[in-house]
């Protein structure tokens, strides 16, 4: 087993299958993952479709990040290319989930209404 930090087996597959942006991010919270898939009942292949957009705010003596989740699969189909939020503000139909991400690992992230999953 790998020492270090460990990975639940979806963050495995979701790291093998990123591709780096603009934006530095290499992998997944997984205390996102774990929001997602225990509070909106997201299956692994649901997952599989999305991305993010991971900004810093600020906020004062509180770190924390925002969070604008994506349909990936969508944004490629429609070939539209999503860099920073902006990008995902004038494609609003793209973002699904809305929500921040604090110094201490929780996560908080909200459904944007009129998304179409789950």
């Amino acid at each position: 087993m790998a020492t270090g930090k460990l990975y639940n087996p979806l963050v495995r597959v979701l790291k093998s299958l990123w591709k780096p942006k603009s934006s530095g991010n290499i992998h997944w919270p997984s205390h996102v993952l774990d929001a997602l898939e225990t509070k909106y009942h997201l299956l692994p292949e649901e997952m599989l479709r999305l991305s993010y957009v991971r900004e810093r705010v600020a906020d004062g003596k509180y770190g924390k990040e925002s969070l604008l989740i994506y349909d990936r699969i969508q944004a490629h189909e429609k070939e539209i290319s999503i860099r920073d939020s902006s990008d995902l503000y004038t494609n609003s139909d793209l973002l699904l989930f809305t929500g921040n991400l604090f110094r201490d690992g929780s996560v908080r992230l909200e459904k944007v209404s009129g998304s179409q999953n789950n």
